[in-house]
């Protein structure tokens, strides 16, 4: 199930396929790890949206922070910040060879969440459009969120994320 440590080894595993082109990134082989681990997990930080947005809304989960929408920005800014730490004088390439980088590592969430089975969809390709997305075949068990049925099963809530009234589990 893609939970935020499958994410990451997800991500780590692009790493490691991307071998020594990964690593001729201008970033320390420290730092790269950290963001290898940690940027491929950042688009389920919308979870926290769950009890104010609905599971459609463009800011509801699987939504906005899923999609090229915020992965491009978010590539270049993050590629942009390390581009003014390079020591002088400053060539592009690498800070866009990271961008890229980042970039597929951050898409990469959002294509393996559309393997999962459970939820309405990922919204990949917002602002184009608004269709959520799902994988022709879906063999990913959705991921639970500690608590999170139990807040569903309390609130007035229909649209919790699982596709179906999340109310019916509970008494």
């Amino acid at each position: 199930m893609p939970t935020a440590v499958g994410h990451s080894f997800f991500g780590y595993g692009l790493y490691k396929l991307s071998g020594s082109s990964a690593q001729k990134l201008p970033l320390s082989k420290k730092v790269l790890l950290l963001i290898t681990l940690v940027l491929p997990a950042i688009p389920d930080l919308d979870v926290v949206t769950f009890r104010w947005v609905p599971y459609q809304h463009i800011l509801g989960h699987r939504g906005f922070f899923h999609s090229i929408g915020f992965f491009i920005p978010a590539s270049l800014l993050l590629a942009g910040i390390l581009h003014l730490r390079l020591p002088k004088p400053r060539h592009l390439r690498p800070s866009l060879l990271c961008a890229i980088y980042f970039f597929l590592l951050l898409f990469s969430h959002g294509v393996l969440d559309t393997f999962t089975d459970g939820g309405k969809g990922v919204m990949l390709f917002y602002p184009i459009t608004q269709k959520r997305y799902f994988a022709p075949f879906r063999p990913i068990p959705v991921s639970s969120i500690p608590g999170f049925e139990l807040y569903c099963a309390a609130s007035d809530r229909r649209d919790c994320g699982t596709g179906k009234d999340s109310r019916k589990k509970w008494p």
